[in-house]
């Protein structure tokens, strides 16, 4: 059985009702899955039956929740560790390929 303890800093009565329900419905979602999520007061979050990979997901979507809070002013730390802001990647850039002088299929050449 895995474990993540969440705590939390700057969150009113609303948005911590808001918090809840969705983290029951990451429960729920997981559950359909075989993945066995409760949830304590004290926002441990318990999981049984998850592989290593699902883990990783799980974590994932918790860090996306953390980031998608703080522009709310709440702090989501888990497992007492600062979760990082998330960073923006730039797409490479595409190089255009050369044009070709050949005759295209809708072309009629007279």
């Amino acid at each position: 059985m895995k474990e993540r303890t969440l705590q939390f800093k700057g969150q009113s009565p609303a948005q911590m009702l808001k918090i809840d329900a969705e983290l029951r419905l990451m429960s729920n979602n997981w559950r359909r899955v075989g993945v066995q999520m409760t949830i304590n007061k004290e926002h441990t979050l318990q999981f049984t039956g998850q592989s290593s990979t699902q883990m990783l997901t799980i974590d994932a979507e918790l860090r996306l929740m953390s980031n998608n809070w703080r522009k709310f002013g709440v702090r989501i730390m888990i497992n007492g560790k600062e979760v990082p802001e998330q960073k923006l990647r730039e797409a490479p850039s595409r190089k255009r390929q050369a044009t070709s002088f050949k005759p295209r299929a809708g072309r009629i050449w007279s």
